[in-house]
């Protein structure tokens, strides 16, 4: 699999707004229904926002999570 942020064409530090505007210009650009669309690289974009999404959750996740410790306590 290719790198998300190559994929969606944004820099791995760009903002969640910018990475959401990259995701709907493609989307918009590549999605099968309109003429010229790609259902490839439909997948593609989806697959790489869903990708940048859940890494950014799980990093959310880990910084909330108490430590075994605090957990504990």
């Amino acid at each position: 699999m290719s790198d998300p942020y190559t994929t969606l064409g944004v820099d791995p530090n760009s903002t969640d707004k910018e990475i959401k505007s990259a995701f709907r210009r493609l989307a918009h650009q590549h999605h099968p229904d309109r003429e010229g669309g790609n259902e490839d690289k439909m997948k593609a974009v989806n697959d790489a926002y869903r990708q940048i999404r859940t890494q950014e959750d799980l990093s959310l996740i880990h910084i909330s999570e108490p430590t075994r410790q605090e957990a504990i306590s």
